[in-house]
């Protein structure tokens, strides 16, 4: 009498498909967790009130007195332009901007040196959103923190 041998295999990679793409769907429509889940994993630093990063570098300042800035060019910031995003940190990551009126998804920009010591450098589209104004959550990505800006996109 043989015994039949069920593989597993197939039934695993189902599952993890199916976890990926809850996983997936979980962050497209639940944003907001991203930035709780950062906010609670270590230190956060919001900007100063009333700043505009597409107008002047904002900063952003730790408990600790370590300060991170953020200037974006254009002003404006406007939807379907290249953006420049400047940091000025010990050592930045990345970007990363959520649509706070609208989910826009999550727009990840890595960080490269720029030309001068603490300086980094990142080039980014933002969609074009059907407001005449977005507001926008930038976050940026040290190694071991984020700090948060807001940024309000004008459609040209």
């Amino acid at each position: 009498m043989a015994t039949e041998r069920r593989s597993w295999g197939p039934v695993l990679r189902a599952a993890a498909w199916i976890l990926a793409g809850l996983f997936a769907l979980a962050l497209w429509f639940f944003p907001d967790a991203i930035r709780r889940w950062r906010q609670s994993s270590g230190p956060y630093a919001l900007m100063e009130k009333g700043c505009d990063p597409s107008k002047s570098a904002c900063v952003a300042r730790f408990a600790d007195g370590t300060t991170v800035a953020l200037a974006v060019s254009p002003e404006g910031a406007p939807g379907a332009v290249p953006l420049t995003f400047t940091v000025t940190a010990t050592k930045a990551e990345a970007v990363e901007l959520q649509g706070l009126d609208m989910n826009m998804g999550l727009l990840h920009f890595p960080l490269h040196e720029g030309s001068r010591p603490g300086e980094w450098t990142a080039t980014g589209v933002l969609p074009v959103c059907t407001a005449d104004r977005m507001r926008w959550r930038a976050d940026v990505l040290l190694e071991d923190r984020a700090a948060g800006f807001e940024l309000v996109s004008k459609q040209p």
